[in-house]
Order: structure tokens, then C-alpha cells, then sequence
């Protein structure tokens, strides 16, 4: 299966990633998720790791050294370019380093002076093309977000350095196919004092209609949770509108992602909002719907979530009864087992519930 045995090397992996402009800090943090060439046993042992952050750029900074039959393996990112650096001390580090960084689509180096020349031969930011949006400062730093397609060779290069890191993060993350037509992909970034914020890649189909599809999202680790996501997304649509597009899709959103463009698309659907709140939590007219739909370029499956939620949020606003609000639930989870049936009839009833629970939103208001 090419994946690292647990039985021959008792091994844990961290990741690092290096940025902070003149000063730089290198944050340590434990993998999400195994991609599929590394045993799901390699990441999350919780030894060592965690969000700290290491005082220098050295190698082996907050990671620790392997202590007894224990491997470590660094996977060390530049924020500026996102070249990769594998290392790992300890019986079977070769091997693992092999295991583990080959199959990585961007490449990578195992020795530091190499790595160190490939990121000091400046940021990938030149290679993302020109600004779109201008970002609120952050801590007295400017931000802003660019946007290009995948025309240029080091442009691809630099996403598949990216894919690095993302695949240790994103649950089912792989690379992507630029495929014939480079133009049809958009690539999203943002950008702080040279170094990536956060990126995105967006797929483009001309038939029946111009739609985009978003494929990958990815926010650099000491940046997150701090709102980058819901501004890249914003980008997103702004562009789509740019460029005429009829709908912005997700091709299979995480949870916390499917929350996060709720979130987004809530706050930007006033008029539908505003007559959902009038009626005090009515169903929207079709024709108040295909507006809706059309300036908001959803899908009709998240525009039904959306319609959800807001009216949700007008039903407990309106004062309505506790059975009023029961039934509308019920009303939603119904559609949802509906829709997810397949996915739902062979699991036991708990964990039945639990995913009919992730699938809604209306949880998060």
C-alpha cells in the first residue's frame, strides 16, 4: 500500500511553519490528518506537540529530539514560499524521510543550507498575480488578497508546494489536475509582509454556465481564526461576479467549512434576510428565491440551507412557540434524511444522528 509500517518504525510527525517577517518564529503543530501514503498512526499522538511557538529558524526547534524507539519527522514549511524541508533523527529516519516527503507533490530538501537558498531566493508573491482586494491592517501590517490563473509553470509549482502542507491538514486533500486548460484554474492568496496568509484554488466551468468551483482552501496556522477564510471567500464571489458566473460551489466542504460559508452567505443575503424577517420566518416566494439564487450565485442545495437558517433565526427573533420551532427542525431533518439517505441507512442510529446533526445548519445560530 506504500504506507509506513507502525510494527518496523514507532514514528510521530510534526509540522513547522516559519514566517514572521524579520524576526521569524517557526510554529509547531501536530497534523490533522494522514495522507493516504502515511499510517493514520503517525499523526496525532499528541507527544510533543501542539500550537507553540519555536524562538528561531534552527532545525529541530520545538520539536524535540527522538526519545528511546521514538521517530520524529519534521516537515518544516517557508511562509514565503513554502518549500519544503524533511528531517527526522533516529533508527529508520532515511527510510522514513523517504516514506513520508516522496510522495509529497511539491517536492522537498533534506538538507538546510540546499533549502535555506530556495527560500531565500524571494517570496512566491510575485507569483500570484496582481492585487484584487485590499485587506484591513493587522497589527499595523498590511494584507491584501491577489488573484491569478495557473497559466504560469511557477505558479503550479508554487500550488504544488502548497498541496505539501495542505494534505496534512485538509482531511481528503490531494492534488489537484491542471489538466490542458491552466486557465480554467484561479488561485486565490493571501498576503502579509511577503508571506502567505491563506490560499485558495478555484476551478472554472464554461458548460452549460460559467460556475466556480472552490477545491481547496488553506490558512497558514498562526493565522487562523481571525476571519482570512470568510474574506477569501468574499474574494471568491466578488470575482465570480467579475467574471460573470452564474454559481460558486464546494467541492466536498469540510463541516467547518460548510459553517463558515453559512456564516458568510447569511450575512450577505440582506434582501432575502429582510423578507424572511418580515413574514417572521415564512417560506421566501419563488420569485424571491430565484432572485435570491442569481445575486448570491448558490447552488439551489445551499440556497436551500441558507433559507434554513434564516428562517431559523426569524422564527426565534418572532417569538414563535417552542412547537412551532420543533416542527420546522423536524422539518429540516426530515429533508435531510431524505437527501442523505444513502449515506445514512447503514450507520447505527448515534452515529446516524451525529451526521444528520453536521449536515444542518441551522446549529450554528
Amino acid at each position: 500500500s506504500g504506507q509506513i509500517s507502525m510494527v518496523d518504525i514507532n514514528m510521530s510527525i510534526v509540522l513547522g511553519f516559519r514566517g514572521g517577517g524579520s524576526t521569524p518564529k517557526i510554529e509547531w503543530v501536530q497534523p490533522s490528518f494522514a495522507p493516504d501514503h502515511v499510517d493514520d498512526a503517525a499523526v496525532g499522538s499528541g507527544e510533543g506537540s501542539g500550537e507553540g511557538v519555536g524562538s528561531g529558524a534552527g532545525e529541530g526547534v520545538g520539536a524535540g529530539n527522538a526519545s528511546g524507539s521514538r521517530l520524529r519527522v519534521e516537515l518544516l514549511f517557508d511562509e514565503a514560499t513554502f518549500h519544503t524541508l524533511c528531517s527526522a533523527k533516529g533508527k529508520g529516519a532515511a527510510e522514513a524521510i523517504r516514506t513520508v516527503a516522496e510522495p509529497l507533490p511539491g517536492g522537498y530538501s533534506t538538507d538546510r543550507g540546499e533549502w535555506d537558498k530556495r527560500v531565500h531566493g524571494g517570496s512566491a508573491e510575485s507569483l500570484c498575480g496582481e492585487v484584487v482586494c485590499a485587506l484591513p491592517d493587522v497589527h499595523g501590517y498590511k494584507r491584501c488578497i491577489r488573484s491569478t490563473d495557473l497559466s504560469n509553470p511557477e505558479t503550479q509549482a508554487f500550488v504544488m508546494r502548497l498541496t505539501n502542507a495542505m494534505m496534512w491538514l485538509i482531511d481528503g486533500c490531494t492534488p489537484i489536475d491542471v489538466g490542458t486548460d491552466p486557465t480554467r484554474w484561479q488561485l486565490l492568496t493571501v498576503w502579509e509582509r511577503d508571506e502567505l496568509v491563506a490560499a485558495a484554488t478555484v476551478y472554472i466551468f464554461v458548460v452549460p454556465c460559467k460556475r466556480l468551483r472552490v477545491c481547496q482552501v488553506f490558512v497558514v496556522p498562526r493565522h487562523q481564526r481571525q476571519g482570512v477564510g470568510a474574506q477569501l471567500l468574499d474574494a471568491i464571489y466578488a470575482e465570480a461576479k467579475k467574471e460573470g458566473g452564474a454559481e460558486v460551489n464546494v467541492e466536498d466542504p469540510c463541516a467547518a467549512f460548510s459553517k463558515l460559508r453559512d456564516v458568510v452567505d447569511a450575512r450577505r443575503a440582506g434582501t432575502l434576510r429582510a423578507h424572511i424577517d418580515k413574514s417572521g420566518g415564512a417560506m421566501p416566494s419563488a420569485a424571491q428565491l430565484a432572485q435570491a439564487q442569481t445575486e448570491l450565485l448558490l447552488s439551489k442545495e445551499q440556497l436551500q440551507r441558507l433559507v434554513e437558517l434564516l428562517r431559523m433565526r426569524a422564527l426565534e427573533a418572532s417569538g414563535a412557540s417552542a412547537e412551532a420551532v420543533t416542527t420546522f427542525r423536524v422539518e429540516c431533518k426530515r429533508r435531510l434524511l431524505k437527501v442523505h439517505n444513502e449515506d445514512l441507512q447503514p450507520l447505527p442510529t448515534p452515529e446516524r444522528k451525529r451526521k444528520v446533526h453536521s449536515y444542518s445548519c441551522i446549529t450554528i445560530i
